[in-house]
This record gives C-alpha cells, sequence and structure tokens, in this order.
C-alpha cells in the first residue's frame, strides 16, 4: 500500500508541474530518469526547482538554483558549485556547469522555462577589455558574438562610477560533445577575471544580461547540463 501510495505521489507531482508548464507556456518538463549525483555537495536534498529540456540546439538541460544558499554565492562560487553536479538521463551522464547561452533561441528557452531574476550564467570578460563591451567570452570558451544586453549594459559602473580592476587567475579543462556527434567544445574551469569590475555576467527576469562585479552575489544561478 505504501508503494502504492507513493507512486501515486509521484504521479500527481510529476502531473501538476507538466501541467503548470503547459498553462505558463514553458517547455516540457521530463523528469523520468533525471537525478543528481554529487559528492562535493548536497544538491538533491537542497535542490527544489524542476529540470528542463532537452533543448532541440544542443540536447542539453538546464536548471535554476535559488533561494538559499544559492542566493549568496558569488559568480565563482556559483561556477565551481555548478561543476560538482551531474544528472543521468536514459543512461548518460551529463555535467553540470553555468548556463552559456549561445543563441537567441536557446537565450529564450532558458528565460520561458526557469524565469531568471538576476541570475549567474557562465560569461564572463577576460582581462584586456578596451570597453564595457569588449572581450566577453564564454565558459564554453567561445566569444559572445550573439549579445543579449539589457539597454545600457554592460556599464561597468556601480552606483554610475567606474570600477576598478585587479586580475586574478585559475584554469581547468573539461570536454562536452554537441548533440553526441563529432563537434565539442573545452569548458573553461579556470576562467581569468579581474575582480573588482564588472565582469560576470547573469541573466534578468525579462531574458536580457547585466553585468555586475563577480565577487559580489545575485538571486541565484543557472546551471545547463551536457552530456560528456
Amino acid at each position: 500500500m505504501a508503494t502504492t501510495m507513493s507512486a501515486l505521489t509521484q504521479a500527481v507531482i510529476t502531473a501538476t508541474l507538466y501541467l503548470t508548464s503547459v498553462m505558463l507556456g514553458m517547455p516540457s518538463i521530463n523528469m523520468s530518469g533525471i537525478h543528481f549525483q554529487t559528492p562535493a555537495a548536497k544538491a538533491a536534498e537542497e535542490y527544489k526547482g524542476p529540470v528542463v529540456g532537452p533543448f532541440p540546439e544542443n540536447n542539453g538541460y538546464y536548471a535554476q538554483f535559488s533561494g538559499e544558499p544559492f542566493k549568496s554565492m558569488s559568480w565563482n562560487e556559483a561556477r565551481k558549485y555548478a561543476e560538482t553536479l551531474q544528472i543521468t538521463r536514459n543512461g548518460k551522464i551529463h555535467k553540470g556547469f553555468l548556463a552559456t547561452p549561445n543563441t537567441p533561441t536557446e537565450n529564450d528557452f532558458i528565460k520561458n522555462a526557469l524565469r531568471p531574476n538576476e541570475d549567474w550564467i557562465g560569461m564572463y570578460q577576460a582581462p584586456g577589455a578596451k570597453s564595457p563591451g569588449h572581450n566577453w567570452k564564454l565558459l564554453n570558451q567561445r566569444s559572445v558574438t550573439w549579445q543579449g544586453w539589457a539597454a545600457g549594459e554592460p556599464d561597468d559602473q556601480k552606483n554610475g562610477v567606474p570600477t576598478r580592476c585587479t586580475l586574478v587567475n585559475f584554469f581547468n579543462g573539461v570536454t562536452f560533445t554537441t548533440n553526441g556527434d563529432s563537434s565539442s567544445f573545452t569548458l573553461n574551469r579556470n576562467p581569468q577575471l579581474e575582480t573588482g569590475c564588472e565582469n560576470c555576467g547573469m541573466m534578468r527576469a525579462d531574458g536580457t544580461w547585466k553585468d555586475k562585479e563577480c565577487k559580489k552575489h545575485g538571486n541565484g544561478f543557472i546551471v545547463e547540463f551536457r552530456k560528456l
């Protein structure tokens, strides 16, 4: 009887999530075969939201981490935390990292599915930038070619005053495949950053981006999961 009730409860929860996603115009929430595995953090206990996907362009999955302790994390703390996470989908391991929206359709998918609210994403300004909008990169080590900045952003200012920078450095790498074919990218797990500047990116509620000082915190962060 207990097993039956447990299964019924799970079915009701899954159905409720699905109906909610339909009513809000969100992508389907596919909970089947997905679970968290993370020896470094108790994400399975702490995480309360859905995992959405797959996104057709890259077969990626996405999750939003908000509330405590996530909203108190700096960009680098969020980056490190995201990289301790992985999910299993159809027997395949998908590793986590801060989301890297490469296209308008991917950006809209994240916005519509997860309703971000000044959440960190995997975007940073590399050292040597000649202007607030120059030299932005994604954690997949690609330059930001398509840009979703909000009006007036990036401004590299705090209360209207230009920020000053100090260089810090860390690096490592993990290679990911795309759509299971021969194309791949290497995740920059240790980007060079200049602290004290607004050199890290976040996504606002309307899906547009803004820059913010990396050591500050937002309201959480978006994690992308891709197959190794």
